[in-house]
């Protein structure tokens, strides 16, 4: 194999392509993506600063911010170490499942109501 091809992921090669559709100037849309692609946390961070509104598919046991909270911010950096980058959780500021998303139901959300919750940031 050539020296100039390396191995990169499926999620790897997705983000390089949509790069390469912006700095090409074609049309902006919304990025598509299955669970596949949907559950790479990088993939969806990396596809948001660009700037590019995605809908991806994610299994029922991803974790999310659900509306009502936010993680916290960093620790305050010491002066000692490297400084924190992190977010963090707390009392109130916990993600939870995204089965555990209220979905307008009494019951816990079917397969069909989850397929609802895909466009999740």
């Amino acid at each position: 194999m050539p020296e100039e091809i390396v191995f990169k992921t499926k999620p790897e090669i997705a983000v390089e392509q949509v790069r390469w559709a912006c700095e090409a100037g074609l049309p902006r849309g919304a990025v598509l993506m299955d669970a596949g692609y949907g559950n790479h946390t990088v993939l969806r961070r990396q596809i948001s600063t660009l700037a590019l509104t995605y809908v991806a598919g994610i299994l029922s046991s991803t974790s999310v911010w659900s509306a009502a909270t936010e993680p916290l911010p960093p620790k305050r950096y010491s002066g000692r170490g490297r400084p924190p980058t992190r977010p963090r959780r707390g009392n109130g500021h916990k993600p939870v499942s995204v089965s555990r998303l209220p979905t307008g139901r009494r019951s816990a959300p079917s397969l069909r109501a989850s397929r609802s919750l895909n466009c999740l940031r």
